[in-house]
């Protein structure tokens, strides 16, 4: 009996108010939900997503040192992205294969009505790909190509192509360095910017 007088004084002031007043209570409570939720929450959970599932599908270590999304601008950032070196290189010479500082990406509202996903922007920033030639004249990353040049089992059914669009590709200070050990030299290309 008391705790339904208790739920009744709780209740009736709030139902007593104007229904535009509770839908704006409520609509402001949705956007809070919504930005802790994708702004808090969803981060680390893409982190370890993006680690687990991409360390799997490569066959080497991946790794992101942060995440950070910004609910309100449908930012994504992920700061320290690294591709670790090709299974058995030996550890003075395990530099990850590619380290991306930040790598940000703009979604786009239109992906709504597009029913796709759409990219407003793209930006690489101070990327650094590592490739070796080994003096047998083999690469570092010959692992990869043999593991995605293995032709897919035919689908089942007819799938529909993946449909997205980006734009505003940015890269700002790459660099390219290659080893090649079969000739005793060293190439470098720095400061590479496209976009």
């Amino acid at each position: 009996m008391a705790s339904s007088i208790f739920m009744k004084t709780l209740i009736s002031p709030w139902s007593t108010k104007p229904a535009v007043l509770r839908w704006a209570v409520y609509l402001l409570l949705s956007v809070l939900l919504y930005g802790l939720l994708v702004g808090l929450a969803l981060p680390p959970v893409l982190q370890h997503v993006i680690e687990k599932q991409g360390s799997q599908a490569l066959g080497r270590p991946l790794s992101v040192d942060q995440i950070k999304i910004n609910p309100w601008k449908l930012e994504l950032s992920a700061y320290g992205l690294s591709l670790g070196a090709a299974p058995g290189t030996q550890a003075a010479e395990a530099a990850p294969a590619l380290k991306v500082d930040r790598l940000a990406a703009n979604l786009s509202l239109q992906s709504i009505w597009r029913w796709a996903p759409v990219l407003d922007a793209l930006l690489v920033e101070h990327p650094v790909l590592r490739i070796r030639r080994s003096e047998q004249g083999e690469y570092d990353f010959d692992d990869l190509v043999q593991r995605f040049s293995q032709p897919e089992p035919a689908p089942q059914t007819e799938q529909e192509s993946v449909r997205f669009a980006l734009y505003n590709v940015q890269l700002l200070n790459g660099r390219i360095e290659f080893d090649d050990q079969a000739v005793q030299s060293q190439h470098l290309l720095e400061q590479l910017n496209l976009g």
